[in-house]
Formats: structure tokens, C-alpha cells, sequence
């Protein structure tokens, strides 16, 4: 009796990439870097900042949040946003990128940088 194959899907069902190196032994894909233009904004809770991308040269928005002297309930509040704008799909609502936390407790939502100011101009 013959043994069942092994599949060449993932768990998504598309097919691997076959480059002949194995998951351990490839390498992990560089995080992008933003090269800070110019400043946009600022509010209670952060600044916001227009960004190069180094790996596709697109501006982009970044917002920062200092978390160090948020306490854990207005953490929470600065991580939802964040989740919030990644499930969020809407042609008037801007664009979310990606999400990541420094070492320095800074929070950084990358968005689409859309041009022409905010909603009170």
C-alpha cells in the first residue's frame, strides 16, 4: 500500500516557493526602514511624520506614540487604534501599513500618507 505524498501547499493552500532552501535555513525578509522627510503633526499622544520607505521609495505616514508614560489602560487604547486601522478597509479611511513597538516603548503605526492636510483644513 502506498503512502500517502506530503502536499506542496501551506496551511493557505497556495503553493511554496521553491528555493531550494528549507523555512530554517532561508533568510527572513528585511523590515522595511522610513526615512523621516518631514513633520506633519502633533497631538497629545504623539507626532505624526511623512516617510520614505527604503524598499518601495512610497511616502508614507508615520505616527508615533511614546508608551513609557502611558499607563496599562491608555496602552491598551494606543494598541487598539493600531488594530483598529489594520482591520479597517474603506476608500475614505487611510490606509494602515504596519505596526511596531521600539525599544524605547515608542509605538509606530505606518499609514498611507494622503496629501492635503487634515480634516479641519
Amino acid at each position: 500500500m502506498d503512502k500517502p505524498r506530503p502536499s506542496s501547499k501551506n496551511s493557505k493552500g497556495s503553493a511554496r516557493a521553491s528555493s531550494g532552501q528549507g523555512h530554517r535555513g532561508g533568510k527572513k525578509a528585511a523590515k522595511p526602514k522610513y526615512k523621516k522627510i518631514r513633520d506633519l503633526g502633533a497631538g497629545a499622544n504623539g507626532a505624526v511624520s511623512l516617510v520614505e520607505c527604503d524598499q518601495d521609495g512610497k511616502l508614507y505616514a508615520k505616527k508615533v506614540i511614546d508608551c513609557s508614560h502611558l499607563d496599562e489602560e491608555d496602552k491598551k487604547v494606543a494598541l487598539n487604534e493600531a488594530w483598529m486601522m489594520k482591520a479597517l478597509d474603506h476608500p475614505f479611511i487611510v490606509t494602515y501599513r504596519e505596526c511596531y513597538r521600539t525599544k524605547k516603548d515608542l509605538l509606530c503605526i505606518i499609514m498611507e500618507y494622503v496629501d492635503g492636510g487634515d480634516l479641519k483644513d
